[in-house]
């Protein structure tokens, strides 16, 4: 009973910890991209590994020109080139921008911690109960 207990709070430990760090990117991702402006994209790429897309996006901050490659997009991919899309950044590192619609989701994190949790209090439990 005791080594179902700490099994299960290792497990809860590791989920709530990923959960709470993916918390802190997606928070810090969000806060961080304060300034808004349109972007243009320049082709698709198509990923062979997983058949997903990549959408190269140009950009301009200050009348400086940036490109930034998008996350992976699966087949039904609504964004063609010549298209305009919304690009978010930091305006104090505007290499670091990424699409709107790229926005980090809390819903990932949010969902480890909700399953972590139950696992190290139950753990906690069974090891108290073993103990006494």
């Amino acid at each position: 009973m005791f080594a179902l207990g700490v099994v299960l709070m290792l497990i809860g430990t590791m989920l709530v910890a990923a959960g709470a760090i993916g918390l802190a990117r997606v928070r810090r991702l969000r806060s961080g991209c304060r300034l808004a402006m349109t972007g243009v994209i320049v082709r698709r790429l198509r990923n062979t590994r997983d058949g997903t897309w990549n959408l190269v996006v140009r950009y301009l901050i200050r009348g400086v020109p940036y490109t930034i490659v998008s996350k992976g997009w699966d087949q039904t991919v609504r964004f063609r080139p010549g298209q305009t899309v919304t690009v978010v950044c930091d305006p104090s590192r505007p290499h670091t921008a990424r699409l709107d619609v790229d926005r980090p989701s809390y819903v990932g994190p949010m969902l480890k911690i909700g399953a972590g949790a139950p696992l190290l209090a139950i753990g906690v439990e069974l090891s108290t109960i073993a103990l006494l």
